[in-house]
């Protein structure tokens, strides 16, 4: 407190101003969405199994064409949707490309050929199972 005088008159008192204390208002945290996860569409038969499912992980190069039909950032997606296809009695390739600006893929291949133009020959029928965007991949 603070006293002012200034002759003959009472004193005058000149109080500090009251400061509040407020806290920040968090906003409320908005709630996650689970992830949206497309089901794969029903394959007819695997041409190139001979009746051999199964899920193989390429490590290394092999030289041989794939023809890979989903591809993923994430590694447990592209596991997950190579179980459904393992499922259906396929034999299932999966393999990461080379990191390209800090980016690598995750490929999941249902055809493995010894060259490019056996691996076309088969491109269409994947194609009408997967959509267009099928491609053949040497690995």
């Amino acid at each position: 407190m603070f006293w002012l005088l200034s002759g003959e008159e009472e004193p005058v008192v000149a109080e500090k101003p009251k400061v509040e204390e407020t806290k920040p208002v968090q906003p409320e945290p908005k709630p996650e969405s689970e992830p949206v996860v497309e089901e794969p569409e029903p394959l007819e038969a695997n041409v190139d199994n001979d009746g051999v499912s199964g899920i193989e992980r390429l490590t290394s190069l092999s030289g041989n064409f794939h023809v890979v039909v989903k591809s993923f950032l994430d590694g447990d997606l592209a596991l997950d949707f190579a179980k459904s296809l393992e499922a259906e009695g396929k034999m299932v390739y999966l393999f990461r490309s080379p990191k390209k600006n800090g980016i690598s893929y995750h490929r999941v291949s249902l055809g493995k050929y010894a060259t490019e133009e056996e691996a076309n020959e088969e491109l269409d029928l994947y194609k009408s199972n997967f959509g267009e965007d099928v491609w053949i991949k040497k690995f």
